[in-house]
């Protein structure tokens, strides 16, 4: 039975199961036979893949008993996208510093702040700049509360 290597991809393993299979397809003149030859090379081709698969893509495609190996495929390189993506999220949130990550449903500062806050030099200029965003909320809620249209007055 083929098994996956360890530097070999889903469509590499296929291809390679692929070329093994061929190769125990007889070739016959009558079309009906090797009709039925060829439907029987796609059923041992589709388990072969499926039981060579390594890892949890291998799992997946067997847990989801795909119906053709373009199937089976389609679910490996899925499942291998979705890992290799979670490896670079936890990659990602693995470098961030603490303080960049807040929990879901606390407030968080104006940008103007922010910016503020991790700034240890610069100008005092840009300390200062108000954030335009947090100004017009307030003029925006005030608006739809009173039913009055709300002035736009900023100059950018």
């Amino acid at each position: 039975m083929a098994r996956q290597k360890k530097t070999e991809t889903a469509q590499e393993f296929l291809d390679r199961c692929r070329l093994l299979a061929r190769k125990t397809v007889p070739c016959t003149t009558d079309p009906l036979l090797q009709q039925a030859y060829n439907q029987q090379a796609e059923k041992m081709l589709l388990s072969a893949f499926t039981k060579g698969l390594a890892g949890t893509a291998g799992r997946q495609v067997r847990f989801s008993s795909p119906e053709t190996s373009e199937e089976a495929l389609r679910i490996a390189i899925t499942v291998s996208q979705a890992e290799l993506q979670e490896t670079r999220d936890g990659a990602f949130y693995a470098n961030a510093e603490v303080a960049d990550i807040k929990p879901a449903g606390r407030a968080r500062e104006p940008a103007g702040q922010q910016v503020a806050a991790r700034q240890s030099g610069g100008s005092e200029r840009r300390r200062q700049t108000p954030n335009l965003a947090s100004q017009r909320l307030p003029q925006a809620y005030e608006a739809a509360r009173t039913g009055q249209p709300e002035i736009n007055n900023h100059v950018f």
